[in-house]
Formats: C-alpha cells, structure tokens, sequence
C-alpha cells in the first residue's frame, strides 16, 4: 500500500490546494526561506513551550539523519537507541536505526546503536533502563521512537512506558 495514496486518487481538495500553492512556492529547501515557513515555524515554536529553532527536510529519512547528527553534535554520547518494530528510512544512518527488513544485509555500524524492547514488551520501562545502564547513559546520544509506524502497527505504549522515557533523558 502506497501511504501517500491513502487520501484518494485525484482528490478535489488536495489538487486545488496545491494549484494555489504553486504561484507562491513551486520549490521549498531547507536553505529557502518564506514568510510561511517563518511564521509556521514560530507557531510550533509556540506550540512545543519553549525556546528553539524548526529544520525543514525534503524527506522523512533525511529529517533522521540530521536529527542523529545534530544529536550526536551536542550530546558526548553516540549510541542511538530505537525499537526493532520501526522504519525510519532507507539512508544509511536512518536504516541503522531500523527494525524493519531492509536493514538486512547491510554493513551498519554496530557501535552507534542499540536495541530497547518493545512497549508491550517492557511496560515499565524496567529492561530499557538496564539496557541503557549497561550501556552507560554518557555514551547514549538520543532515542529514536515513533509509535505510529504505518505497516509496523499503531503502538500505543503505557503512561508507564513514557514516564521511564523521561526518567532516562535524567540520567
């Protein structure tokens, strides 16, 4: 199934949305700067609750390679942690963080990740923790979660599972 497909062939709606748009913007990049975007960008500012900045990315796996480079920048950790029922893209470093079958038959980097067990698998966070205590939180960079993974299934983790989340971001 073709995901972006899923709003319908021809749809009236997205058509005549995007013929408006193309007078104003035929090309957005990460480097182009518009007032929409400017004003977007300080809305999700807004929204978030607190200060930072909004990178715009032509593709979900290239927002993941900046997010894993921009992690490891400013932490002094390089381990990612992530989940086996993922797909994050098909890129070399987003495909490091994968679960899903593409990843096989790579040569991915081994030392720049790390495996947590699943929501349903790990509730309380328990097993997760001892992962990344036996890691050694100083070497971790970031996690890389997505719940809602399309093909992967809609995984709706415990209150418990997102409190141990933000238990480790502490450690």
């Amino acid at each position: 199934m073709s995901f972006q497909a899923s709003f319908g062939l021809q749809n009236r709606f997205i058509e005549s949305s995007i013929a408006k748009q193309i007078p104003t913007q035929v090309i957005s990049t990460p480097a182009f700067h518009t007032k929409k975007q400017f004003n977007v960008s300080n809305r999700l500012i807004e929204l978030i609750g607190q200060e930072g900045r909004v990178f715009y990315t032509v593709s979900g796996a290239e927002a993941i390679e900046n997010a894993l480079k921009v992690v490891r920048f400013i932490s002094d950790g390089k381990i990612i942690l992530s989940r086996k029922k993922s797909y994050h893209g098909a890129t070399m470093g987003a495909l490091n963080i994968t679960g899903d079958w593409r990843r096989d038959g790579h040569a991915l980097p081994k030392d720049l990740h790390a495996w947590i067990p699943e929501p349903n698998e790990d509730p309380h966070f328990i097993k997760s923790t001892e992962i990344i205590e036996k890691i050694g939180p100083e070497k971790i960079a970031g996690i890389c979660i997505e719940t809602i993974t399309g093909k992967n299934g809609v995984i709706i983790p415990p209150i418990t599972w997102w409190e141990g989340i933000k238990s480790v971001t502490k450690m």
